[in-house]
């Protein structure tokens, strides 16, 4: 929409008649109003144009230039502001018009006829009094005009004018000569003065804050600005020009934007016709293809005819040599048997006892036999479908707009990090319509959205270059963590797309590091759980005998020191019986003491806080927090129970069974939370970890494990590489990594012919797999 000025600000410099002329009236302007669209006119003008049914409601006023609708406040027209700079143009303009006029009579003798100058403006009190205006009955021809008493001046006048005290120092106006030089020199003009009649040579010196307008110290006093709270003109205008400078700036951002746009477009006016270019190229060649093969089908076809009509030639010809050849033989014959006839004598004939006429016979027998047609048949068969040919060629081929929606991707998941990945876009058209030639810029980028850094890999695509319209990006991730991927085809976001993608490490060429540290005291010690948190590792031990209980958390570094035992066998505030999950968060560390009934909340060095949950939980396992700081502990049942940091129970999730109906109810015994708080449970029903949101919704399954296994989670710390194992009651240990969504990542089976039974497994920052036996722990690096 172009926004369209009124009169008056086309030139602010200067002004000319049509500049100062209201476009309703066609005069000067009187207390021009500014309406918001920006076209100027007459208050006068603008209140004929108001027409309400109830006098004081607020109505609109439809601007007489360009049509908008421009709502009025209570105040009416007064509510828009007013235009001082204007208005003293117009003032000046009437009086210069005014004063080059003809005929003009002095004031001091015919007093009254100057006061068309200012429309409604005061009249000099002061009177003039002379020998000239006192004693002569005829008016002189004014000489000169006094801007300071806005009265015309005879000769006579003039000269007590410029010698009497009371007028010395006033502006007089020389008429006859350059009459716009002289008004527009004169300084007090350069004050802006109060339109209300009456106040027109007063200055405006106020700002009433009530009214939002500028007045003059005598309407201050008025009845229409009585009481009214006043601000300083200086500090009013401050805050218009800070406002102005505002705005001026977002004006100068937006038109650097708009250019750069422009810039954009008409680059892309240029790309547009390469485009152009380029597909009629594809086009063409495309339809040269078709006519080659067109016409070498033609050709075929020709060949075919000419190879049909030349064996059918040649079989006539053979017929004709048989026929000529079998013609001449009888002829022949019947030249001997004729000169035998004729010629020979009757012992001649008796001697040859009738070889002749046998050979004749025997030759005309043959020609029995040898038909007199040739056995060819004369029609050609052509089979030219050439309706359907024409309506295949009509409808082949399509030019359409590439549709960003439709265009899919495809890429081997999970990204590792360190690793180029090439992600293929197919680009289709509205119709769904795979592309033939593109023609467009196709980008990727992955945005780490968990991570500490706000890290961006960005890529462009690139043409395959078999013109197939499939472009392929190569990103190659700096990092682990969880990502968003978005892929555009000319800025538009493709199909699926943006989507979190899981960037992890690179487990391919996992080894044994061979680094091994003793982790019990008995060889019968169980090994519930095993967590890595902030370069430590927390093990729940556990050992029952008839002579010895042995029940605590030992806190090892990654390089098997020993720094910490917390806690023993009991049923004390900081004891524990068969101590099971254990889950850390910020400051504080929960075990789930499975045969004390109870979640005991301990400080991460191990200083007792707390215990809860003995009144609801049977025998609590595995426990995991989520990032809103509450607990959730698996209990046995389909339920999760969540608890308040403070013990206090908050809520309990109920897992609804799968949508595929494979499962009817589940057991949990082992939940982790990943880095999207999605929680992933294991099921002694499920032979795959399945995935639910925080309020218990079935998303997905992923593993494929035998029943008879108990297959336990574990993850990575930063909750983006989920570990899944079988524990040591499985015949057949083995490990698998997963990124959060389901992706497998490698598959362990093979390193554990070492082990008779995998007791806890978990992965450290730098992507290193420590694995955990009943009495050790060893650590495999993914380096």
């Amino acid at each position: 929409m172009t926004c369209q000025f009124g009169s008056g600000y086309e030139t602010m410099s200067s002004f000319t008649v049509k500049d100062v002329r209201c476009q309703l009236c066609s005069k000067y302007y009187a207390d021009p109003r500014i309406l918001p669209c920006l076209h100027l006119f007459c208050r006068g003008c603008l209140e004929k144009l108001i027409s309400t049914e109830s006098p004081g409601s607020v109505v609109s006023i439809t601007c007489p230039t360009c049509r908008t609708n421009a709502p009025t406040s209570s105040k009416g027209i007064s509510g828009f502001p007013r235009d001082l700079r204007l208005a003293r143009e117009a003032k000046m303009a009437r009086l210069i018009e005014f004063l080059t006029t003809q005929n003009l009579f002095c004031d001091g003798c015919a007093p009254g006829q100057s006061s068309i100058v200012l429309q409604g403006s005061e009249q000099t009190s002061g009177t003039i009094t002379s020998e000239h205006s006192t004693g002569s009955s005829t008016s002189d021809h004014a000489k000169a005009f006094c801007c300071n008493c806005n009265e015309l001046l005879c000769q006579l006048c003039w000269d007590h004018h410029m010698h009497h005290y009371r007028f010395r120092g006033h502006h007089i106006v020389r008429l006859g000569g350059n009459v716009a030089t002289q008004v527009m020199s004169y300084p007090c003009y350069d004050v802006f003065t109060c339109c209300e009649p009456g106040h027109e040579r007063e200055a405006l010196s106020s700002y009433c804050s009530s009214c939002s307008d500028v007045v003059c110290s005598r309407c201050k006093t008025a009845d229409l600005h009585r009481d009214h709270s006043y601000r300083d003109v200086a500090e009013m205008a401050k805050e218009g020009r800070d406002k102005m400078s505002q705005v001026l700036d977002l004006a100068r951002i937006r038109v650097k934007a708009l250019t750069e746009s422009i810039g954009r477009c008409s680059g892309l006016i240029e790309e547009v016709e390469l485009t152009k270019i380029k597909t009629a190229t594809v086009l063409n060649s495309a339809f040269d293809d078709v006519q080659r093969a067109l016409e070498d089908r033609r050709k075929m076809l020709l060949a075919s005819l000419e190879e049909l009509m030349l064996s059918k030639s040649e079989s006539f010809k053979l017929h004709i040599e048989a026929l000529n050849s079998l013609k001449q033989d009888i002829s022949n014959c019947s030249d001997l048997v004729t000169n035998a006839h004729q010629l020979f004598s009757d012992e001649e004939v008796a001697a040859m006892k009738g070889i002749f006429p046998d050979r004749l016979q025997s030759i005309l027998n043959e020609s029995e036999i040898v038909p007199l047609s040739a056995n060819v048949h004369m029609g050609i068969a052509v089979a030219m479908d050439t309706a359907s040919l024409i309506v295949s060629i009509k409808q082949s081929g399509i030019v359409d707009d590439i549709s960003p929606a439709n265009c899919t991707w495809t890429v081997k998941l999970p990204f590792v990090v360190g690793v180029e990945s090439k992600l293929e876009v197919q680009t289709r058209t509205s119709g769904d319509v795979k592309w033939a030639f593109a023609g467009v810029q196709v980008q990727a980028e992955l945005s780490e959205v968990f991570g500490s850094e706000d890290m961006v890999v960005g890529a462009v695509g690139q043409d395959s270059h078999d013109i197939d319209g499939k472009y392929t990006v190569t990103l190659t991730p700096p990092a682990i963590g969880v990502y968003s991927l978005q892929v555009t085809v000319d800025g538009k976001h493709i199909r699926n797309s943006p989507c979190d993608v899981h960037v992890v490490h690179n487990y391919s060429n996992l080894k044994c590091t061979n680094e091994k540290f003793s982790c019990a005291s008995y060889s019968s010690t169980k090994i519930n759980c095993m967590v890595i948190y902030s370069g430590r590792i927390y093990l729940s031990l556990w050992h029952k005998s008839n002579k010895y209980h042995y029940c605590h958390i030992a806190v090892y570094s990654l390089d098997g020191k020993r720094e910490q035992t917390i806690g023993s066998y009991g049923k004390g505030t900081h004891d524990f019986d068969d101590p099971h999950g254990i889950a850390i968060y910020g400051d504080n560390m929960y075990i789930a003491d499975r045969n004390n009934h109870r979640i005991q909340k301990l400080t991460i060095s191990g200083t007792f806080v707390q215990s809860f949950g003995q009144d609801l939980l049977k025998y609590p396992e595995a426990i995991a927090t989520i990032s809103n700081h509450k607990i959730l502990v698996a209990n046995g049942t389909s339920e999760i129970q969540m608890f308040f940091p403070n013990g206090n129970v908050a809520e309990s999730i109920s897992c609804a069974s799968p949508t595929d109906g494979s499962i009817k109810s589940l057991c949990i015994y082992d939940i982790m939370v990943d880095a999207t708080n999605n929680i992933h449970v294991a099921s002694k029903e499920s032979q795959h970890i399945l995935v639910y949101s925080r309020k218990g919704c079935y998303i997905r399954k992923y593993g494929d494990y035998n029943c008879h296994a108990k297959v336990k989670l574990s993850k990575s710390e930063n909750g983006c590489s989920i570990v899944c194992y079988n524990d040591y009651f499985s015949e057949e240990p083995i490990t698998q990594i997963f990124d959060m969504f389901g992706n497998q990542i490698c598959s362990l089976k093979g390193i554990y012919s070492q082990f008779y039974f995998i007791a806890g497994v978990a992965i450290d920052v730098c992507g290193n797999l420590y694995v955990a036996t009943s009495s050790s722990v060893m650590k495999w690096s993914a380096s």
